[in-house]
């Protein structure tokens, strides 16, 4: 498990160095006709004291026009298996308390006004963000600049939701390059044995913290490569270092991330049923556990932040599940998560791609492609219930037909409404295999292939 996981990290951390803050640094998708990212023209306040939940205006919840796929969760080995497993990675799990209805978090990990919006689960981002992402984002406020831009968030003060253990921190360290040097931190914690927590993007370490990771790293896992120009040093380390409720566990913000992540293992509950778990190497992966990590918020402070959820112009997420969702794969449909590689080897971003829906407006349906069948990008629009046009990617099955879709638009990368250059040919031809092509031209007429791309579950 420290190797696979490793590998994730390191995939994670290279997306940093690459993208340098990853999909928070442009606008993200809202509509078929999209919406450009502003600042949240609020004044700032000062920040409340650790420990405080901070009160924010209620977010009017319509009536849901959008209901989610219901899938049944896969088999699993038992719960001890798992916790188990993932205590070779991170031993101080393994000493903790077993998880009841009173580990509660009741701190919020940023102050309200340090942030516009929290940016749900499942967000489509290529070409790192192919498949829908594991974890939400807090976006964090930012001044506009003279020339219409936006600069770097200001450090903001990361909070520990509650009495938690931290489990380990990882550091991705960048010396050159463009964006000159910097220093990024994950760090993983948990408040009892069945759930696991992870802060993505965090500047700076609480002294203590950082004195236990300087000792940790230097008999930790690290890498370095880079080129003449750069140079990246990617390090994993395990601690244990328990504290309380509202401490200040370091900053995030500052001139590489404008976001601080946070991502949610249900270690104790059922796998996540994607139509192929083998894709994740393992049972024991953690992709297989990720859950919204307000199910083990406080009643209130749950209902403060599920009220934050939204997109990056501040339009919110009303559909349930309001925190969004990661898996929507459902078998024998064209619907979720598909590959080019072949089961076991490594899938790189160029060999992904997801026919799912808005992580802010699930009743749009999304085309998100890495490369392969076209250029990577993500392409918004309004899926039919009947016909061969544009048809929701839920009722594509195994029937003989080819789909066309078309008139998708994107505003990812900030190109402004762009449509779907031409259109896409889609067939299932088996529960497991789909056939995928990109042309010129449009849906009227049908179409047939010239030269598809075949991916499979």
């Amino acid at each position: 498990m420290r190797k696979f996981l490793l590998s994730i990290f390191l995939t994670t951390a290279l997306l940093l160095a690459v993208a340098c803050g990853g999909p928070t640094q442009q606008p993200g998708p809202t509509s078929a006709a999209g919406a450009q990212e502003k600042a949240n023209p609020a004044t700032a306040e000062p920040a409340a004291a650790p420990g405080s939940v901070i009160a924010v205006p209620d977010t009017p919840n319509p009536s849901k026009q959008y209901q989610p796929a219901t899938v049944p969760s896969t088999s699993e080995p038992a719960v001890s298996g798992f916790v188990q497993g993932t205590g070779r990675e991170y031993p101080g799990l393994l000493t903790l308390p077993v998880c009841d209805e009173t580990d509660m978090f009741t701190v919020p990990p940023l102050a309200d006004d340090t942030y516009e919006v929290i940016i749900p689960l499942g967000l489509l981002a290529t070409p790192q963000h192919v498949h829908p992402t594991s974890h939400v984002y807090y976006h964090l406020v930012r001044d506009k600049t003279d020339s219409g831009g936006y600069g770097p968030p200001a450090a903001a003060d990361v909070f520990a939701p509650g009495d938690i253990r931290i489990l380990g921190v990882n550091s991705s360290e960048s010396k050159g390059g463009p964006r000159g040097d910097y220093l990024d931190y994950d760090i993983t914690f948990a408040p009892c044995q069945g759930r696991m927590f992870q802060f993505l993007h965090v500047s700076s370490l609480m002294p203590e913290l950082q004195e236990r990771f300087d000792v940790a790293v230097q008999s930790a896992r690290c890498v370095e490569y880079g080129d003449a120009q750069t140079q990246y040093r990617l390090c994993q380390t395990s601690l244990e270092l328990d504290v309380g409720v509202g401490t200040v566990l370091g900053t995030t913000g500052g001139k590489i991330s404008s976001a601080l992540d946070l991502e949610a293992y249900d270690l104790e509950g059922p796998s996540l049923a994607y139509a192929n778990p083998a894709r994740f190497g393992s049972r024991f992966d953690l992709r297989l556990k990720v859950a919204c990590p307000f199910d083990w918020f406080a009643p209130e402070l749950r209902e403060n932040q599920l009220a934050r959820m939204g997109d990056y112009d501040l339009s919110p997420r009303t559909a349930e599940p309001r925190c969004g969702e990661v898996m929507q794969d459902i078998p024998g449909t064209a619907q979720g998560n598909w590959y080019t590689g072949e089961i076991g080897a490594h899938a790189n971003w160029s060999q992904e791609l997801a026919l799912v829906h808005d992580n802010v407006d699930p009743a749009l349906a999304a085309i998100s492609i890495g490369g392969q069948v076209m250029d990577h990008g993500v392409w918004l629009f309004r899926p039919e219930s009947s016909g061969l046009i544009n048809r929701d990617f839920s009722e594509v099955t195994t029937d003989g037909m080819v789909y066309c879709y078309q008139g998708a638009s994107t505003d990812q990368g900030g190109q402004n409404n762009t449509p779907f250059p031409g259109r896409l040919l889609v067939a299932l031809t088996s529960p497991t295999e789909m056939l995928v092509e990109q042309q010129d031209g449009g849906c009227s007429g049908g179409g047939a292939f010239v030269d598809p791309v075949t991916y499979r579950r």
